[in-house]
C-alpha cells in the first residue's frame, strides 16, 4: 500500500459518518481508520459499524468517532504477512492497521 493510499484509508477524528462511508467506499475496504494530528490511530469504524449506527438513528452528519471502535485490534510495523493473516483469520476480521510503537499509522493489511 501506498503513502497515498494510507492516506485515503484514514480520516481525522474529527470526520463524520459520512465522511468515513465515502473512505470505505473510495477504499473498497471494510473499514476507516481515524488518525490525530500526529497520525495515531484514534479507532476504526468498520462498515458494520456504520451501518449499525444508521440504524439506531444516527445521521451521515453525526461525529463517527462515537459509532468506532477505540481499541481495535492492531498489528506492530514490520509483522510478517504470515503472523498478521493468521490473527486475520483468528479473529474473522478483514482488515487489520499496523501501527509502529508510538501508535502511528504505517499500513493497513487485509485479506
Amino acid at each position: 500500500m501506498t503513502r497515498r493510499e494510507l492516506q485515503s484509508a484514514c480520516a481525522p477524528v474529527g470526520a463524520t459518518l459520512r465522511d468515513a462511508a465515502i473512505v470505505i467506499d473510495t477504499m473498497a475496504s471494510s473499514l476507516c481508520m481515524f488518525v490525530d494530528g500526529d497520525g495515531r490511530l484514534a479507532g476504526v469504524l468498520t462498515d458494520g459499524d456504520l451501518r449499525r449506527a444508521v440504524l439506531r438513528g444516527a445521521s451521515l452528519d453525526d461525529p463517527a468517532l462515537p459509532h468506532a471502535t477505540t481499541s481495535p485490534q492492531v498489528v506492530a510495523a514490520g509483522s510478517p504477512r504470515a503472523h498478521v493473516l493468521d490473527i486475520l483469520r483468528a479473529l474473522r476480521i478483514g482488515a487489520v492497521p499496523e501501527v509502529d510503537a508510538e501508535r502511528r499509522v504505517v499500513g493497513l493489511h487485509s485479506l
